[in-house]
């Protein structure tokens, strides 16, 4: 084998690795093992007319989102994932993720699950975030999440 297909398969044992202990997480629920950043949270309430002369009023939470990251600084090359967490809300949640490195947020093309990783191709600090819609069609946005590449 030479060199390209060596850090070819390196890189894919990698991912997969990364992807493995990701999954790990999520399944024993151990958020508070994860660097995490949430956004407001805020009551709502509806109120839906049953009858002429009677209402109901029920309350709901707006959804809130916050991203968690298994290391919020990594080498070039290196790879990081970033995991929106909802609560709130009604299921199902669709997830569309943002760049906002240059504070004019650009949505990635097909980052649009719970989970999003990064690859350092350069060094800086890059901006993240994610917008979530509920199934009530409320949206709501993380705060921004920065990630440092180092050399």
């Amino acid at each position: 084998m030479n060199k390209s297909n060596i850090l070819l398969i390196t890189t894919i044992i990698g991912a997969i690795f990364i992807f493995a202990i990701v999954l790990y997480f999520l399944m024993q629920n151990q958020g508070s093992q994860y660097q995490t950043q949430t956004n407001s949270f805020i009551n709502n309430t509806t109120t839906q007319q049953q009858t002429p002369t009677s209402t109901t009023t029920q309350s709901y939470a707006t959804p809130k989102v916050s991203i968690s990251a298994l290391n919020q600084s990594i080498n070039i090359n290196q790879t990081t994932t970033l995991i929106a967490k909802d609560s709130g809300g009604t299921p199902p949640y669709t997830y569309q993720w943002y760049n906002d490195t240059s504070g004019n947020a650009v949505a990635i093309p097909g980052a649009t699950s719970p989970i999003f990783s990064i690859v350092g191709v350069k060094t800086g600090t890059f901006k993240y975030y994610v917008t979530t819609k509920d199934g009530r069609s409320t949206t709501t946005n993380s705060i921004i999440y920065s990630i440092v590449v180092n050399k």
